[in-house]
Order: C-alpha cells, then sequence, then structure tokens
C-alpha cells in the first residue's frame, strides 16, 4: 500500500495542495505593504540613464498637446451620438497625428479625448512617448492603442524581464538588454547608409545625402529624426534613423545594395542609435492603478562597483553589468529581494554606501563624450569602403565615346572644308 493512506489523502490530493495553496511566507522578510514600501524606498532606485541619452521632451511643449481648448461650443455632428465604446475603439485605432489633428478639432474633440479611459491614460501618463513620436517624425506609424497597450503592460516584448524602456519605431516595451542585443531593434543612421547607396553614384557629399533623405521620405519606411548624441538637446541637421529590418525590406525601392555579411553587420548594436530611438516609460498598473517606474537594485549597483574596483587592482576584466542594468516593477523587485543577498546588506545597514549613492540619486549615468565617440568610432570603423567601380567604368566608357564622337565630328568638318577649297 502506499504511505499515503494513513493521511487520508491521495496522490491528487497532495498535488492539488501543493499547487493551489499558498506557500508557507515564514521566511520572507516582509509581510505588509508599508514594509515592502520600506524596502523599495532603501533598496532600489529609478534608473534614468543608459550610457547614451535616450529621448527627453526638451524645450516647450505645444499647447493644444495638454491644455484644453476652452469650453464646447461647436458640436461633432453625428460623431458625438455614437455609444461610448464605439468612440472609445475609433480614437484607439487613430495614428499619433490623426488623434492630434482631431483632438485639436474644437473644444468638444478636446474634451471626448479627455473623458475616453484609454485616451485619457495615455495623454496624462504616456505623455513622454506620445510627444516624442510626434517629434521624430513617426506619428503616422503609431496609434493610440498601440502606446496604450505598452503602457498598461510591463514585460519586455522579447523576454520575460520588466521592459523600462519604449522603442518608438515599433512602439515596442523593452528592457535595456534586448534593446542592446535584438535584431528586431537594430537601428541605422543615414551616414552610415551612404557608403552603400549607389543609385545616384554621381553625386558626392552632400548631394548624395540629399538624394537618400529624399527618397527615405517618399517611401513607406518609419524614418525617424535623431537626436544629437554628444548635445542631446538637439537635432542632427540633416540625418535620419531607420529600422535595419526596414531598410533590407525596402532595399529595391531605395536602390540599396545588401549581402549577407551587410545585414550581420548593421544587426549589431550600434547602441547610440537604438539608444536614441527610445524614451524611458513608465508602467500603468491597471489592477492597482498606481504607476510604476522601473527599479533597479542598488545592492547589484553596490556589488558591479565592488567587482569593478577589484578587477583595476589586479588588471583583470570584470561582469555583473546586466545584473546592474536590470530593471523590476514593484511586485518584481520583492521577489529579487529574497534572492540577492547584496540588496540585503544595503537593507541592514544603516547608511548607504556613498560611492553607490551617487549612481543611484543620478539615475545611472551616462558615458562622457570621449566614450562615446569612441564606442562609436568602433563601429563606423567596420564599415568597409565601397567602391562603385561599375560607376566610374561607365563613366570611362562614356567618356570614351565622347572623344571618338569628337574626334570623328571635327575630322568630318575638316575633311568638308579641305573638299571645299579644292573645289574652288
Amino acid at each position: 500500500m502506499s504511505d499515503l493512506v494513513p493521511t487520508g489523502m491521495s496522490e491528487l490530493d497532495i498535488y492539488l495542495r501543493d499547487r493551489y495553496t499558498p506557500q508557507d511566507t515564514t521566511n520572507q522578510l516582509t509581510s505588509t505593504p508599508e514594509e515592502a514600501a520600506d524596502i523599495r524606498k532603501k533598496c532600489s532606485y529609478v534608473r534614468k540613464k543608459w550610457y547614451f541619452p535616450v529621448l527627453e521632451n526638451l524645450g516647450p511643449i505645444p499647447k493644444g498637446l495638454t491644455s484644453p481648448l476652452g469650453t464646447p461650443t461647436a458640436g461633432l455632428g453625428p460623431f458625438e451620438k455614437l455609444p461610448g465604446d464605439i468612440v472609445s475603439n475609433i480614437l484607439l485605432r487613430l495614428d499619433v497625428k490623426s488623434f492630434r489633428n482631431f483632438r485639436n478639432l474644437n473644444a468638444k474633440a478636446h474634451r471626448i479625448t479627455e473623458i475616453v479611459i484609454d485616451c485619457k491614460d495615455v495623454m496624462v501618463h504616456g505623455k513622454a512617448a506620445f510627444i516624442s513620436i510626434s517629434r521624430t517624425g513617426l506619428s503616422r506609424h503609431i496609434t493610440i492603442g498601440e502606446i496604450h497597450l505598452a503602457l498598461t503592460s510591463h514585460k519586455c516584448n522579447f523576454c520575460e524581464e520588466y521592459g523600462p524602456l519604449l522603442f518608438l519605431p515599433t512602439c515596442t516595451r523593452t528592457c535595456h538588454e534586448c534593446l542592446r542585443t535584438s535584431p528586431r531593434m537594430a537601428m541605422i543612421g543615414t551616414e552610415e547608409i551612404l557608403p552603400f547607396y549607389t543609385r545616384f553614384g554621381m553625386y558626392k557629399g552632400h548631394g548624395n545625402r540629399s538624394h537618400l533623405l529624399k527618397s527615405l521620405r517618399k517611401s513607406s519606411m518609419a524614418v525617424m529624426k535623431v537626436r544629437d548624441h554628444l548635445r542631446p538637446r538637439r537635432m542632427i541637421k540633416n540625418a535620419r534613423c531607420v529600422s535595419v529590418d526596414d531598410l533590407f525590406w525596402f532595399q529595391e525601392e531605395l536602390g540599396f545594395e545588401t549581402s549577407d555579411s551587410m545585414r550581420a553587420l548593421f544587426d549589431k548594436e550600434w547602441l547610440h542609435y537604438r539608444t536614441a530611438a527610445c524614451v524611458n516609460f513608465p508602467y500603468l498598473n491597471t489592477s492597482t492603478g498606481v504607476l510604476e517606474k522601473g527599479l533597479s537594485c542598488r545592492g547589484c549597483q553596490e556589488a558591479f562597483n565592488e567587482r569593478r574596483l577589484q578587477a583595476i587592482a589586479t588588471g583583470t576584466t570584470y561582469g555583473a553589468v546586466a545584473n546592474r542594468d536590470t530593471c523590476y516593477s514593484h511586485e518584481g523587485f520583492q521577489g529579487h529581494f529574497q534572492n540577492c543577498e547584496h540588496a540585503k546588506l544595503v537593507w541592514e545597514n544603516s547608511e548607504l554606501p556613498g560611492r553607490e549613492a551617487w549612481f543611484a540619486a543620478n539615475g545611472g549615468a551616462h558615458w562622457g563624450i570621449t566614450e562615446r565617440t569612441e564606442y562609436c568610432g568602433r563601429f563606423v570603423a567596420q564599415l568597409p569602403e565601397v567602391n562603385n567601380e561599375e560607376f566610374w567604368v561607365s563613366v570611362g566608357v562614356a567618356a570614351q565615346v565622347v572623344f571618338y564622337a569628337c574626334l570623328l565630328i571635327g575630322y568630318a568638318k575638316w575633311h568638308t572644308l579641305a573638299a571645299s577649297s579644292g573645289g574652288v
């Protein structure tokens, strides 16, 4: 007989008990929401800086984006008679540009966009994405519903981790590790595309660049304006950034030379372009109504510093960057805290470590201009020299044809003149 018989429980009973009975919490360090909040306050910080600057809403924001347009007077005709759920579905399917046009139609339209809950959430909590999408030229490619979906989901679209960033070209929530490594978020700038853009081989420098920019504008691609990573308050003039996926999908339309080795090259990090296509994006927890910002672990940052100093002293390399760059939701951080010995040390210490506190107080750190320039140079140096041999050969052939044609014409004229003189 089974040894389960004396207890009066079958194997199924045991399974159901273990599967659905709440786990013993006697070993957990927190038991109340207040204690959990205290732990988050002391052992975590909000990461806002990621080596290269992300997009920020620097400068004045158009009044129509945030402020009501007076008291409603003019109506919207049959539209305002539609049921609320239909109005909500219509507005969520509008791209950002169309939504802005409707919102600024009159005060009545502006008020409707503030009544629809999902649209209101986007305008109140997802404003950073809404404005950045408008300013970078992506407003025709992203819908209000896509922004709301990203706002109310906390997981990275490529893994199970928390995603503190929003990748604007596809309105995709992502963690920093996936942003850095995923080919689906590979971005490339027009300066790196130019050597492979041979449709207008006759133009050099600014001439070829203007033709490339014009071709990008006419295409169906999502083309982004790019902030200068050395001067984040400025946009780079006559420079754009595109998805590598889109670039290879529309290669024939653009007249773009491609190869497998080139695709492998473009799929690499290019972190300055990937980061420039992102904004820090909060998570709206619809079950609690709390707007959460991604939390990083102070303990993991302190461990990173310790290993870095040890490595410098011994002349070796050091790791733990991925741990330091990981973010968590409020609930996720509680699970991390249970297993992170470094976070528990921070919790037990009466004061925070001074070295770590600087990094946490600043929400991370950007690389200096020298480090950024060296990083960008490392990738630019990998771009091969492209000589448009076919073009220059055709130019040489054309020049020879023109030369011999002129020679023949000159000889014919001379022969005609000579014949005329002999005839006189």
